[in-house]
């Protein structure tokens, strides 16, 4: 069986007790959307409504919470017309 080719697509190399282990992860598929008059990365999109609006994790692009570390970016859950 062929192994299908994704050009969004890129593996990470990483190694776990030993072994070289590969995972993949999407290059730059976050969608950008405005809502509340903030500008909102969708982390993640769940169950979509009769009306279309989708249930959707969102971190803001300009809002952010100090922390010892370092800044996080404010998240909410929401629903939201994709």
């Amino acid at each position: 069986m062929a192994e299908a080719k994704n050009s969004c697509v890129h593996p990470l190399r990483y190694r776990k007790r030993g072994r070289i282990l590969e995972a993949h992860q999407p290059e730059n598929t976050m969608q950008q959307i405005q809502h509340d008059g903030d500008n909102w990365n969708v982390l993640s999109a769940g169950v979509t409504r009769e009306d279309g609006k989708t249930f959707c994790h969102l971190a803001s692009t300009t809002r952010f919470v100090r922390q010892r570390n370092g800044q996080r970016p404010v998240q909410i859950c929401d629903w939201v017309a994709l």
